[in-house]
């Protein structure tokens, strides 16, 4: 059968903790650090993680959720700066958020899905602004799409955003380290950070 086939009747398998010791044939279930693989070929002491051209993750659990624990200062203009978190709510497996750096990695290939809300206080203005929020592979140096356009009202003084984002991590970018930021758009004064929050789900691998 097809490993297609086989995603369709997982229920029928028997699922098995992954042993070092063990000889995987193709196509057995196994699970590992809380998730589930299934043997693309034969294969022993190969660990699942990472391993992709003997494993494949399915139905990866759970979601990762980080937030900011108090109000930071920072800066909104033209240039992208990183937006900050500091706290780890709930880390899935396949995924790694580095608290001091703001910054976060992943682990495994495929689909992703994030909900950013971020509230934060600045200047008003006369004049709407806009600025952009976008992901960044600091590795690769280079944006992970074109991220999404926040407008801001005349005079307003505080700005609450909720987004989801949905992006692709290649097989090259596994373990890469990336972060979320904010600017390419208007300047801001007085920024402060009130609140920052991002949940992150794998959609499929």
């Amino acid at each position: 059968a097809s490993l297609d086939q086989n995603f369709l009747n997982l229920m029928r398998f028997d699922f098995v903790l992954w042993d070092a010791q063990t000889k995987y044939m193709k196509n057995v279930v196994v699970r590992f650090e809380g998730a589930t693989y299934v043997a693309i070929r034969e294969n022993t002491n190969v660990e699942p993680v990472g391993n992709f051209d003997d494993w494949f993750p399915i139905g990866l659990p759970g979601v990762a959720s980080s937030y900011l624990n108090a109000p930071t200062s920072g800066t909104l203009n033209a240039s992208y700066n990183t937006v900050p978190f500091d706290t780890e709510y709930h880390a899935p497996v396949g995924m790694t958020l580095d608290l001091n750096a703001s910054t976060f990695s992943f682990q495994y290939r495929g689909l992703w899905d994030l909900t950013v809300f971020v509230s934060l206080e600045h200047d008003s203005s006369n004049d709407g602004r806009t600025f952009r929020m976008r992901l960044f592979n600091v590795t690769n140096n280079e944006p992970l799409g074109t991220g999404t356009v926040v407008g801001v009202g005349r005079n307003q003084e505080a700005t609450n955003v909720t987004a989801p984002v949905r992006f692709l991590i290649a097989t090259t970018e596994v373990d890469d380290v990336i972060r979320l930021e904010a600017g390419g758009g208007d300047s801001f004064l007085s920024v402060e950070w009130e609140n920052v929050s991002l949940d992150f789900t794998q959609v499929s691998s």
